[in-house]
């Protein structure tokens, strides 16, 4: 008998510790909200409109949502969202999703949400090879090979691409062969001058040539274009236009950043600039987290007519 007392309190104890385990667990997640506006008025023609001034300023999503009608279904797709601020990238474990009826946030469990990273991606490096380098140019080849390794642990399908610019440019086309693309970084010598807007525009027609469902630029330069035909403003247009992710960072040298048209070039991504090396390999790090780091998102539900706009909310769930 005392052992059975024994035994049950020991449990009661035990279904305790689990209850505070898993509520320490639920606390500690992050959540993310992304929301839009959904109506079907004939049945066939669904729209999901994003409401940016209520979706958190964390979810990152520059596209434009897809539609599959499949009568009785509807799916909502959209690629390429990531969720990042600042120094931090945050990962998706789990989505929910709800629409508001009347002043209730409602589930529907016979509506489906799959999601996972997306694996046919496009990344190309723009990597500044110029004199004004001095004694950091090792330590910036290393990085490099360092934002290609983090790429690929990401994403393994990820196609990869190399444009190196001083005086003159040289390039590897996106490929998947690690080895011939970390080869051709380390193999790298400086220059003079600064190709960089050229470069750029390279780098966005290699991307354009690729069949892939996400495309990133990422740009490094320790210096202020200097020998280019090609101008910012037709990059930033193309940029847009082709709906290419653009990244640009800058490391104060010798001669200075244009910091201004560096952070115009960052369209859809983000821009950083440091005067310290290993805040520079810590850059390298966060933009290869950053553009491979992109997920598709499906939202499955009936073809239900729905004529006055619908809120809906995405849920996603960062389990820390």
């Amino acid at each position: 008998m005392k052992a059975g007392r024994i035994f049950g309190l020991l449990m009661i104890i035990l279904a305790g510790l689990l209850m505070i385990s898993c509520s320490s667990s639920d606390e500690n997640d992050l959540e993310f909200y992304l929301y839009g506006e959904y109506t079907n008025t004939t049945g066939t023609n669904p729209d999901f409109t994003l409401s940016p001034e209520q979706t958190d300023s964390e979810v990152n999503f520059d596209g434009q949502p897809e539609y599959l009608v499949n009568v009785p279904d509807i799916t909502i797709t959209m690629n390429n969202l990531s969720l990042y601020e600042g120094n931090d990238n945050y990962y998706i474990d789990n989505i929910e999703v709800e629409e508001k009826i009347g002043e209730e946030w409602v589930w529907d469990p016979e509506f489906e949400v799959e999601f996972g990273n997306l694996t046919q991606l496009g990344v190309v490096l723009v990597l500044d090879v110029s004199n004004s380098l001095g004694a950091d140019f090792e330590d910036v080849l290393a990085y490099a090979v360092e934002f290609v390794e983090v790429v690929v642990e990401n994403a393994p399908q990820a196609q990869i691409g190399v444009v190196s610019f001083s005086n003159e440019i040289q390039f590897i086309a996106p490929g998947t062969d690690i080895t011939a693309i970390e080869y051709f970084i380390s193999n790298q010598e400086m220059g003079n001058y600064t190709l960089m807007y050229d470069a750029m525009a390279l780098g966005i027609q290699m991307l354009t040539e690729l069949n892939v469902d996400g495309r990133a630029l990422v740009t490094f330069t320790d210096g202020s274009d200097n020998f280019s035909t090609s101008q910012p403003a037709d990059l930033i247009d193309d940029l847009n236009t082709l709906g290419i992710r653009s990244y640009t960072m800058g490391l104060e040298g010798e001669g200075g950043v244009n910091e201004q048209v560096l952070e115009q070039l960052a369209v859809n991504g983000q821009y950083r600039l440091t005067s310290s090396k290993s805040d520079l390999r810590k850059i390298f790090q966060f933009f290869a987290e950053s553009v491979s780091n992109v997920y598709q998102i499906s939202y499955k539900r009936s073809n239900q007519i729905i004529t006055t706009p619908r809120e809906i909310r995405f849920k996603f769930i960062d389990e820390q």
